[in-house]
């Protein structure tokens, strides 16, 4: 009988990640294809919104009882004027153990499960509560993404906290 290998996680590294500022667009998903939706309509305006930090996109997960809810954005300096059409995000200064991802774009569901089904268990750490306030991850789309491959420069980032 063959088995399906797993997904072996390491993270690159645990850390404190500062306050963010998080500007773009918000949606109740209940599949990956109300994620890839919600990316179409925002991915015109990167590099467009006042006040962008850097060339970094962002996902960020809200696990909800059905579902969760998903914002796809980009950070922006504390005094940049939001257009209407945006949610703005404010996310805290969090602990996040950060997990590269290699695969495509389309896999990150894969290496999710094996963060939160080998590496917490077996971690001394646990994920916080459901908190409409704090997300349970942020995905990390770097400058060297490219969003036509859907490959290269994603990390996973974890919201950690210590028992």
């Amino acid at each position: 009988m063959q088995q399906t290998p797993t997904t072996y996680v390491a993270p690159l590294r645990l850390e404190r990640k500062q306050a963010l500022r998080i500007v773009g667009l918000r949606g109740r998903c209940k599949n990956v294809s109300n994620v890839s939706d919600l990316w179409r309509q925002f991915a015109p305006h990167i590099g467009h919104i006042p006040g962008q930090v850097g060339n970094v996109a962002y996902g960020v997960v809200f696990d909800q009882s059905e579902g969760f809810d998903y914002v796809c954005g980009v950070e922006v300096s504390g005094e940049a004027e939001v257009s209407s059409d945006f949610i703005t995000l404010s996310i805290p200064s969090l602990s996040y153990a950060v997990f590269p991802h290699h695969a495509h774009v389309s896999k990150i569901k894969d290496t999710c499960s094996a963060i939160f089904g080998e590496w917490f268990p077996a971690s001394e750490y646990k994920s916080p509560k459901n908190n409409s306030e704090i997300p349970g991850l942020l995905e990390y789309y770097g400058p060297g993404f490219n969003p036509q491959t859907g490959i290269g420069d994603m990390k996973i980032w974890v919201v950690i906290e210590k028992p």
